[in-house]
């Protein structure tokens, strides 16, 4: 009898009570939310740096708390303007100096990349009359976009990188010690690349070498 009260009392003691349940609750509900934008980061479906800029605005409105984290310029920002100058243009934004000196070494010569669209498209041009092709070459070379053309692969995260370190973990197995760099490379280099190749490619390849 006086085992059951005292389990009855631990019982009573650890049982929430209606408002810390309300609280939970509460709690669980904004969790939600942040796992749902954590799930969206960690997907490979080319998120780029304006999407994740745009989850974290959305998770910031309704949790200014996150604000000292997941602000642009939040102290573990460590390039700031860099992220800022990639969102500006992948928006298609004017950007200021400060953003081309950023981005300076993603550029591409705007003549050589216009040039090399013309000719994918030179039986469309010849249809357009001149001024036609005059506001599209304008307006080619003011979108910041056909300027630094790689900004829309930078990754928002690092999860790429970590997958292959893991990748790389489980191939070098402790009967694959003797294995050599390079030749872990290029089996890791099919891993990731899968979908590029199959059994085909490598019988059409196995013939020609």
């Amino acid at each position: 009898m006086q085992n059951a009260n005292r389990d009855t009392h631990y019982q009573l003691r650890v049982v929430w009570s209606p408002l810390e349940e309300m609280q939970l609750t509460a709690a669980m509900e904004g969790l939600k939310e942040c796992e749902s934008v954590s799930k969206k980061l960690q997907t490979e479906e080319g998120l780029t740096l304006w999407d994740a800029r745009i989850l974290f605005d959305s998770l910031m409105e309704l949790h200014p708390e996150m604000g000292s984290y997941l602000a642009p310029r939040a102290p573990i920002v460590k390039c700031p303007m860099f992220e800022a100058a990639c969102v500006q243009a992948l928006k298609g934004e004017i950007l200021t100096r400060d953003n081309h000196t950023a981005l300076c070494m993603l550029e591409v010569n705007p003549t050589s990349s216009q040039d090399r669209e013309e000719n994918r498209s030179s039986t469309t041009a010849r249809k357009l009359g001149f001024a036609e092709r005059a506001l599209k070459r304008q307006k080619s070379v003011v979108n910041p976009v056909s300027r630094y053309p790689m900004v829309q692969y930078i990754p928002p995260t690092s999860n790429v990188v970590e997958r292959l370190f893991s990748q790389a973990k489980v191939v070098l197995s402790p009967l694959r010690q003797s294995m050599s760099s390079a030749q872990l490379e290029r089996v890791l280099f099919l891993k990731i690349n899968r979908r590029f190749w199959s059994v085909e490619t490598v019988v059409v390849a196995s013939k020609q070498y």
